[in-house]
């Protein structure tokens, strides 16, 4: 009996490893080294077990956190990040094990006669606190806050287990029944108001997040009535020429009957020339709200002397949230401006496609740059408005936008001219 509870405790304590992990990254599917290092871990926790081989507590301790570091391979992400909470996922393992320590000496329970009961209350800990964690951390804005800003957050159950122990400890010291009672009145209480303060932060987090999107669709708005004006002005010069085409028959007929063939090619070269063409959009998809984005990043350019070329095949309505697609279009077109009005009027352009196609949206945007481009050890750009090069302004905004699609963003920088490539799944 005592076998099968340790195997089920070692695959428990696998299992909630990997589900502390996933709280914050994202599985390496396609890697046979993940796979295999999960698989050896799990096989570790099995005969790590007291009752399959005597192995001394100390090189247990120092194995496990090994492993814990090492399975931070089977998953995506900044390498920086995954150590620093494979160091939380420690400690929390290390503060649990010392409070349920604490606990037992509180009750006047044998730690080592009821060893395996201890281990079970340790894994049930860890489970729910790693269960809390999800419930938090996979609300979609929170997720999307970079590791230095969760693992901030982390320190709260780490602080509150702390806590707990410290309690306990002092509890077990005194023996008395009215203390032990007050102690584990004030543990649960404790759990309560971490709960109920990740709770007030997600709503916070809501609150901002609606804030934003109001922000953002103020802005659709007056995209919106910039995009009805422009297509109003055409149209006002199309009724206007539709108006005169009547006369300018005319004129074209009596200039052929009277043989004025110069005076005739002059006139349908001014007729070729007609202004309204110069009014005309640059977008033209079924789109509106996209057509009014580029349009109005298009007048920029042009105002600008910047050369832009556009090649959009996007259907009326789109999956995926205005919002985002005015974020991600909008950062990455004002990085593409901001650059190229860094450079000579003739090396100046933007070449921007989009395709939609089989549920997906693949947009890229290609632009000429000067300056040096400097990238953190992750590859991240930085930049700052005292540098010649302005890319990475917005690149992390763009970047949490597409992440809610499962999509993926590529640089390319080749012969001064940087090019990126965004791809969003429905």
């Amino acid at each position: 009996m005592e076998l099968i509870i340790n195997t089920l405790l070692g695959l428990l304590s696998a299992y909630i490893l990997y589900e502390y992990y996933i709280t914050f990254f994202d599985v390496r599917k396609d890697s046979l080294v993940a796979k295999l290092i999960l698989v050896t871990y799990v096989v570790w926790q099995l005969i790590s077990m007291p009752a399959f081989f005597d192995i001394h507590s100390t090189v247990r301790a120092i194995i496990g956190i090994a492993f814990i570091f090492i399975v931070g391979i089977c998953f995506t992400g900044s390498g920086t990040g995954k150590i620093v909470f494979a160091f939380i996922y420690s400690g929390i393992w290390f503060l649990t094990e010392m409070l349920v320590g604490s606990i037992f000496m509180m009750l006047q329970i044998d730690i080592i006669i009821y060893s395996t009961l201890g281990s079970a209350i340790c894994e049930l800990y860890k489970l729910l606190l790693v269960k809390m964690l999800q419930l938090f951390f996979q609300h979609g804005s929170i997720r999307g806050f970079s590791w230095k800003n969760n693992s901030i957050l982390m320190t709260i159950p780490i602080a509150a287990i702390f806590f707990s122990y410290q309690m306990f400890a002092l509890t077990s010291k005194t023996g008395k029944k009215s203390d032990i009672i007050i102690s584990s009145i004030a543990f649960v209480l404790l759990m309560m108001s971490i709960f109920l303060i990740f709770v007030m932060y997600i709503k916070l987090v809501d609150r901002y997040e609606l804030k934003r999107k109001n922000d953002i669709f103020e802005k659709e708005i007056a995209l919106h009535s910039e995009y009805i004006k422009e297509k109003e002005g055409v149209m006002n010069e199309f009724r206007k020429t539709k108006h005169d085409l009547k006369h300018t028959l005319l004129n074209v007929l009596d200039l052929l009957r009277n043989e004025k063939y110069d005076a005739l090619e002059k006139y349908i070269e001014d007729i070729a020339d007609l202004k309204i063409m110069e009014n005309l959009t640059i977008s033209n998809t079924d789109n509106t709200l996209v057509d009014a984005l580029i349009n109005y990043k298009y007048e920029k350019a042009k105002k600008n002397g910047i050369k832009f070329c556009v090649n959009a095949k996007i259907p009326y309505n789109l999956p995926f949230d205005n919002a985002d697609l005015c974020v991600i279009l909008g950062n990455a077109l004002d990085n593409a401006l901001e650059a190229s009005e860094k450079v000579s009027k003739d090396k100046a352009f933007i070449n921007l496609m989009m395709r939609y196609a089989e549920d997906n949206l693949v947009i890229v945007i290609e632009n000429y740059f000067e300056g040096k481009n400097n990238r953190t050890k992750e590859g991240k750009i930085i930049t700052s408005k005292k540098e010649h090069f302005n890319h990475g302004i917005g690149l992390s905004s763009i970047q949490n936008a597409i992440t809610k699609y499962n999509g993926h963003m590529k640089i390319e920088e080749n012969n001064s001219v940087f090019k990126l490539s965004l791809i969003m799944y429905s």
